[in-house]
């Protein structure tokens, strides 16, 4: 079964300055091979929003009345892609996403409600909850 998948408002947000950043350490090619792996991972959530997926996020579940889940992304080529040619490093995101069950009014979804870096202060306080 395939989960619709929708993104909150923020997301768009996220990805453009993750991007940006991508771009001015690394150049335009790069950074959109990141921006397209990234779009396809989020997609693939809809596949298997289950596994894969880091245990649910407690408090922002709680807060959502849905089940919170983190997924990471290590650029277009997986773990490899960690560092460039240069031997400069690259950053592990995290793709932030709740799972709703399907209902009798809605079928099954997931919704990304943020794309962070890893090493910054949003990944801490989303994963603290």
């Amino acid at each position: 079964m395939r989960w619709e998948v929708s993104e909150h408002d923020r997301v768009e947000t996220d990805i453009d300055g993750l991007i940006f950043g991508i771009e001015e350490r690394h150049g335009i090619e790069q950074a959109t091979r990141w921006h397209d792996g990234l779009m396809a991972a989020i997609q693939s959530i809809g596949d298997f929003p289950g596994p894969r997926s880091f245990p649910p996020c407690l408090g922002e579940s709680e807060r959502r009345r849905a089940e919170v889940r983190t997924r990471s992304y290590r650029g277009p080529d997986g773990a490899s892609a960690r560092r460039t040619s240069g031997g400069k490093s690259l950053s592990v995101w995290l793709i932030f996403f709740a799972v709703y069950g399907e209902t009798q009014q809605a079928p099954a979804r997931v919704q990304v409600l943020r794309v962070v870096s890893a090493s910054g202060d949003e990944a801490a306080t989303m994963l603290a909850g």
